[in-house]
């Protein structure tokens, strides 16, 4: 009885630990080949697979919006900033919300460097004004005040193509080049910042 009852708590802990970790199937040890797959999804659309940071850019050629309904080209605003964080999130998604204060505590600490934070949403869209309001009430209940893309046919052929779950993380520098591993699951505010210091160095 005693081996059924710790078997059970063992499950328990099990699940919990899961819950936490991603909204998805993938393990976040497989996050190193993400920022590979992700390229050569984005590379599928283009004729050249060894992209130049030139077609980079052109992957990322086309309008996003906004939570507040403000739109802009995304290529324009990678080109703006020296690092860009995105963090692909959806709105059911249990750890993208766990992390959201780590990612706002990032922006904030990170913006003397030219970095910007990010999200993207993969289930919220900007004809569907309930899916925007409760982006909008997940952010406020996090003090977060960093841009979310809505989702789009263009995100959806190009980057979100590649991502199998949520949240996942990525980094991107001016030129619309993935650089560094992708994360998947919810990460730690140390993680984001070792991962954005090392950028910063070169490494």
């Amino acid at each position: 009885m005693k081996n059924l009852s710790r078997l059970f708590s063992l499950i328990i802990i099990l699940i919990f630990v899961l819950n936490i970790s991603a909204c998805s199937k993938q393990d976040s040890s497989k996050s190193n080949n993400m920022t590979q797959e992700i390229v050569e999804s984005s590379n599928s659309t283009s004729q050249d697979a060894s992209a130049s940071a030139g077609s980079y850019q052109d992957l990322w050629d086309f309008e996003v919006e906004d939570l507040d309904g403000n739109k802009d080209n995304l290529k324009s605003f990678f080109a703006q900033h020296d690092f860009i964080l995105v963090n692909i999130w959806a709105t059911f998604c249990g750890p993208c919300k766990v992390e959201l204060p780590a990612l706002q505590k990032i922006s904030e600490d990170f913006s003397e460097h030219n970095i910007v934070v990010v999200g993207m949403a993969t289930d919220v869209y900007s004809d569907r004004p309930d899916t925007i309001d409760l982006a909008k009430n997940i952010f406020k209940e996090s003090n977060v005040n960093f841009i979310s893309f809505v989702s789009n046919n263009s995100l959806q052929s190009t980057l979100f193509k590649a991502v199998y779950g949520v949240p996942t993380t990525i980094i991107i520098n001016e030129n619309g080049e993935i650089v560094g591993d992708a994360f998947v699951g919810a990460q730690t505010y140390d993680t984001f910042a070792k991962a954005l210091q090392a950028v910063l160095e070169g490494e």
